[in-house]
């Protein structure tokens, strides 16, 4: 049997960076139904049952949630992850942009486990920078 594998915010593109192996199921959510996109919205309950999903990757959606919303998708994340599963996250200003989503996922155990900057951008006067997180149950 293969992983189930979450792409939440996935827009139009298939912009995941892992494989697909055989028997794998990819499902890509995304508030706006392009076309092989599951139509998802925060604080919808995520599409999958309790404790299947082994991969999931966030883009830069974040920024675009309200605090409420933020600490919804750290509950579901906690429900349909497996225990050994892992999330990858990008996220502009890395976890310290966002730190109630990041105590909330801490709370229920799962923590940031490795962030590397990934990307600066310059947005008028501003420079923008965005990290990868890779978050673990521990």
């Amino acid at each position: 049997m293969g992983k189930v594998k979450l792409d939440i915010g996935s827009g139009p593109g298939n912009f995941w960076f892992w494989s697909k192996d055989d028997g794998d199921t990819v499902l890509r959510l995304d508030r706006v139904p392009f076309e092989g996109v599951i139509r998802w919205e925060c604080p919808d309950p995520l599409p999958v049952e309790d404790k299947v999903t082994d991969e999931a990757f966030i883009g830069g959606m974040l920024i675009e949630l309200d605090t409420q919303q933020q600490l919804s998708l750290a509950d579901e994340l906690n429900r349909v992850m497996k225990d050994d599963g892992v999330i990858w996250m990008r996220v502009y200003g890395g976890s310290l942009g966002f730190p109630r989503f990041f105590k909330k996922l801490r709370e229920l155990g799962w923590w940031v486990v490795k962030e590397e900057m990934n990307n600066i951008v310059r947005e008028g006067n501003t420079l923008v920078t965005d990290y990868f997180v890779e978050i673990r149950k521990v």
